[in-house]
């Protein structure tokens, strides 16, 4: 056994270690930024976003939030918060888990170097760095990488402090230990472990008749685990909450030796398992290390790993929980197989040296790192796949949202109908491009994109597009703020809402932080963190007298573990928005309060209130009612399910439709002058469409934009399927006044022949987008020309802008319902699959298709995201091929793959290539040819997963567009039809937001 005493003093000599240790940075921090985002991260990101404080009371008493429960707690998390103050670049967020995975390999191989040497620590060090598994997990933003970094220090500390009693060892392990608690409820077993076999150390010390040494060993010992539980007190509450909210009594996990050995495989090929199973080679190997390693002179360090490893592993299978722990992912049991291997290579390594006993010592050296580098690379030879690893080959939300990104017309928010999980995803990458519901919504009109996982069809929104995670849906929200009171027969007025659908956006005079829970109905804080209002205004003014009201609510509460949730509803009343007082607060312990408030009743229950709004509060025009929801600080849930008001009034109001003409003239105050129906001049985006339904109650009238009902059908004739913004009705529901806007079915301003089109924008454009056209399309405005498309597949869009990032990007489609032939330059022997949406030969031609873009402005760089696909024939003569050629130049390949005789389909499913091709300068043409050969190979492209074609243009020779009106004018040769669309924001083609790892030329020997 290696001591303080008889370690070398060279520190070259450690050059191999070193060098290994530099190898796992490397491979870990190697493209770091292009790993996605995976759910369980998103819920660490959840909980790193708030401040200390509240970041703290969060993972300790498991509030309320966005993202999932999240039972760990806080260094990890403290880690990456001080690392979003730089930035939430991957690479950034991932550098403390890549840190202390490179800290528990160093800590590895300083343990196997005190008990077997140099070699038997660069052995192990090089099966971790690697490892994929290991690789994986110390780039994960969880904790992971963290808790065994801390984790396995403690462990090098206790055994050095244990063999050679130095003060500053036993303080290494208790700051160490600590730490580890700190990271994971993990080490609470592993410390237990740790601690007996101390206990064991001791009592055979004293066996032994050494009583001075197993005393000072004791009370060394105490002193240092003492430290650690001081160290971790303050804690220790947060971790008995934590016991008693996810302990179960459900089964355990039962031990199954089939289920175990794959464990064991998943440590040695994660992610991929070849032909030859690895874990017939690796297992063995490990078992005489750990043999060899329980006999030999380090025999103490080996019992102290397995004190240290056996616990966590025996506890997944022991400890009842309410949610499913697998014994692979405590992760122990991969560092138990490193360190096994490490000894097995180490005893081989030994043996050899024994039988080249007459060879000179340097050859014996040499032979036995030799064995030891063979071994282990032979244990580790499936995890030689990293350029497959980096390229993210994990299906993400990244890419769908992506999509929602790059259609953005003039949308002033994005909505969800889920507004925890999936909101916090769509949140992170779209947050600053589209104001949220966490934000204050103010009474203009406002077109919203509606991001449905449930897959939503209402009536009040239309589809826009699917992806593989959601579907994107477009309306409006009119607002008709204040509400007219205008009571029944009997005297009494009732506003209700069960947020089932975006009604509070239409009706609320205020909201702040609110929206629907379209799924399970509800009034919900949109960023839970903080309390969400909505504040309503109903006008009296002609309305009768009115004598009382009240507001009903309705609360769906949920106690999930030991403590009720103190999530809460409050309501609040008054003649000023400014000055409103509460009159009612509904929590979980309202009266008749839940079923039973016992620790161990969980279950669901429903509240109801009322309260009376103070008579004062009636006498002036306006009655305001506000309703704030708190989702509180523990875990659990008192929601919001129906909010109703209840005015009583004097009678009957004697003309029910002054109230009605007074929503109108609401409605028209609240939208912003470009938005509302009257107005000769076109806009972009367009105006609203209002028609009378009713003309005694509203007879059309041009100064508003009121049209005659007779216009109606000819205005839906020419929008089908387009449904009203916002309709007005009459008391018994009948509708007498609809609201359209056209922009939501199409945002383009379309000129026919030689139209001519006066337009007036509220500020001079920032730029344009145009559709594809594969013949060339002009306009003009106020005599500056417009170039359009000047010859683009018809599925492409062309953005031109001086400011930001111009671009072509088309999204070509192979499935039969957006197929469109059209858009290829040239094509020999193709077709699309009639059950897939896959492009292939007929065959066993060769066959290839080709696509060609023009621009007027200089294109400089191409990035092409394809999903090629081939069947592994025998022949291995199946190959798809994408080549480039600028400007009618010869074509070159970008990347070619080919069959490996695998027998299956090869490269299928949702993992796409991202090829970046520099153009030279100049190039205003750009051929992208799909070659392919026989009906083994194929293109896949779907609505889901589409291949896309990007160019970023340089428009810095595009000339200044004119002021903000002016007249359009289609200058397209030969009065062809063309279309555009003013933007109101500089145009981006969000490269940070393209999934995966994009692959440029000097990558590509590597990874294509």
């Amino acid at each position: 056994m290696n001591t303080s005493s008889t370690r070398p003093r060279n520190a070259f000599a450690d050059w191999p270690l070193w060098l290994v240790l530099l190898l796992a940075a490397a491979i870990r921090l190697s493209f770091l930024d292009a790993m996605e985002l995976w759910w369980d991260e998103f819920v660490t990101l959840g909980r790193s976003l708030p401040a200390i404080p509240a970041l703290l009371s969060g993972l300790m008493y498991q509030s309320p939030s966005a993202v999932s429960t999240d039972c760990s707690p806080p260094l990890h998390h403290l880690l990456v918060h001080a690392a979003l103050q730089f930035g939430r670049e991957g690479a950034i967020i991932r550098l403390p888990s890549v840190v202390f995975g490179c800290l528990s390999i160093a800590s590895l191989m300083g343990l196997c170097k005190l008990l077997y040497g140099r070699r038997c620590a660069f052995a192990g060090g090089l099966f971790c760095a690697l490892a994929l598994f290991h690789v994986y997990y110390s780039r994960d933003i969880r904790w992971y990488g963290v808790y065994y970094g801390c984790s396995l220090t403690a462990l090098y500390a206790l055994y050095r402090a244990v063999t050679e009693d130095k003060t500053w060892q036993w303080w290494l392990f208790s700051l160490a230990a600590a730490a580890s608690l700190y990271a994971s409820y993990v080490a609470a077993p592993v410390l237990a472990g740790e601690g007996l076999f101390v206990a064991g150390m001791v009592a055979g010390r004293f066996a032994r008749g050494e009583r001075r040494e197993a005393k000072r060993l004791l009370l060394r010992a105490l002193a240092a685990f003492g430290l650690t539980v001081v160290l971790y007190a303050p804690w220790l509450p947060a971790q008995y909450y934590a016991y008693l909210s996810f302990h179960g009594n459900g089964r355990t996990n039962t031990f199954v030796l089939t289920e175990f050995m794959r464990n064991v495989r998943f440590f040695l090929e994660y992610f991929y398992q070849g032909h030859f199973n690895n874990l017939w080679f690796a297992l063995p190997l490990a078992a005489l290390g750990y043999l060899f390693a329980l006999r030999r002179e380090g025999k103490t360090g080996a019992w102290m790993i397995l004190a240290w490893g056996v616990p966590p592993i025996a506890a997944a299978y022991v400890v009842k929980t309410d949610f499913s722990v697998s014994p692979k992912y405590v992760m122990s049991g991969f560092y138990l197989l490193a360190f096994g291997l490490a000894f097995g290579a180490e005893a081989i390594a030994r043996l050899l040296e024994k039988a080249l006993a007459f060879a000179k010592p340097r050859l014996r050296a040499t032979a036995g790192w030799g064995a030891v580098l063979a071994l282990i690379l032979t244990a580790a030879a499936a995890n030689f796949h990293y350029a497959t690893f980096y390229q993210g080959k994990m299906a993400t939300d990244k890419g769908p949202l992506r999509q929602v990104a790059l259609a953005r017309n003039d949308i002033n928010a994005v909505l969800y109908d889920n507004e925890h999980n999936f909101t916090f995803v769509g949140n992170w990458y779209l947050g600053d491009i589209f104001p949220q519901a966490s934000g204050r919504f103010g009474r203009t009109y406002k077109r919203y994109y509606l991001l449905s996982v449930g897959h939503l069809s209402p009536a009040w929104a239309r589809p826009l597009f699917k992806t593989q995670s959601f579907d994107v849906l477009v309306g409006g929200l009119v607002n008709r703020a204040p509400i007219p009171v205008i009571p029944d027969t009997a005297g009494q007025f009732r506003y209700a809402d069960d947020f089932r659908d975006f009604t509070l956006f239409h009706d609320a005079f205020a909201t702040d932080n609110v929206t629907a829970d379209l799924g399970g109905g509800g009034l919900v804080p949109a960023d839970m963190t903080r309390p969400g209002t909505i504040l309503y205004a109903f006008s009296l003014a002609d309305a009768p007298r009115a004598t009382a009201a009240r507001v009903n609510l309705t609360a769906y509460c949920l106690k999930r573990n030991a403590f009720f949730p103190d999530a809460s509803a409050t309501v609040l009343a008054g003649s000023d928005p400014d000055q409103l007082k509460p009159i009612g607060r509904l929590d979980a312990l309202s009266p008749p309060g839940p079923p039973e408030k016992s620790a161990d009743w969980r279950g669901t229950y429903t509240h109801t209130a009322s309260y009376e709004i103070p008579a004062r509060d009636l006498g002036g025009p306006i009655v305001y009612v506000a309703v704030t929801v708190s989702d509180g600080t523990r875990e659990g849930m008192v929601k919001t399910t129906d909010v109703a008001i209840e005015i009583d009034c004097a009678g009957p109001p004697p003309d029910p439709t002054t109230a009605l003409r007074r929503q109108w003239r609401t409605i028209l105050s609240n939208l912003a002058p470009d938005q509302r129906p009257a107005g000769d001049a076109a806009v972009s985006p367009g105006r609203l469409v209002a028609f009378s339904r009713n003309p005694d109650v509203f007879p059309p009238d041009a100064a508003s934009g009121l049209r005659v009902p007779d216009a109606r059908q000819a205005f839906l004739a020419a929008h089908p399927g387009l449904s009203p913004v916002h309709v007005i009705r009459d008391a018994a529901g009948a509708p007498v006044l609809e609201l359209y806007d056209p922009w939501l079915a199409d945002p383009y301003l379309h000129l026919a022949g030689d139209a001519r089109m006066a337009v007036s924008l509220q500020e001079p454009p920032l730029g344009y987008k145009a559709p594809g056209d594969m013949q060339p399309t002009l306009a003009t405005l106020d005599g500056t020309p417009l170039p359009l498309s000047c010859g683009l597949p018809s599925q492409a869009t062309a953005v031109y802008a001086r400011q930001g990032r111009s671009s072509i990007i088309a999204r070509e489609l192979f499935d039969f319902g957006q197929f469109a032939p059209g858009d290829f330059y040239a094509m020999r022997d193709v077709r699309i699959l009639p059950d897939a949406p896959a492009l292939t030969c007929m065959g066993k031609k060769d066959c290839q298709a080709t696509y060609r873009f023009t621009a007027p402005y200089p294109m400089k760089r191409l990035v092409v995201t394809s999903f090629p696909s081939v069947f592994g024939d025998a022949g291995r003569r199946n190959r798809c091929r994408l080549s480039v050629s600028a400007n009618g130049g010869p074509f070159e390949t970008v990347f070619t793959l080919r069959s490996h005789g695998s027998g299956t389909w090869e490269n299928a499913g949702n993992h796409p290539f991202v090829d970046a091709v520099p153009l030279p300068p100049g190039t205003t043409d750009v051929r992208v040819r799909l070659g392919m050969v026989t009906d083994g190979s194929q293109w896949q492209s779907s609505p889901q997963l589409p291949m896309t074609f990007e160019m970023s243009l340089d428009t810095a020779g595009m000339p200044p567009l004119p002021p903000a009106t002016g007249e359009l004018v289609n200058a397209t040769p030969g009065n062809r039809p063309a279309a555009l669309f003013f933007c109101d924001a500089p145009p981006e083609t969000f490269d940070r937001l393209r999934p995966g790892l994009t692959v440029t030329p000097w990558m590509r020997p590597f990874f294509r």
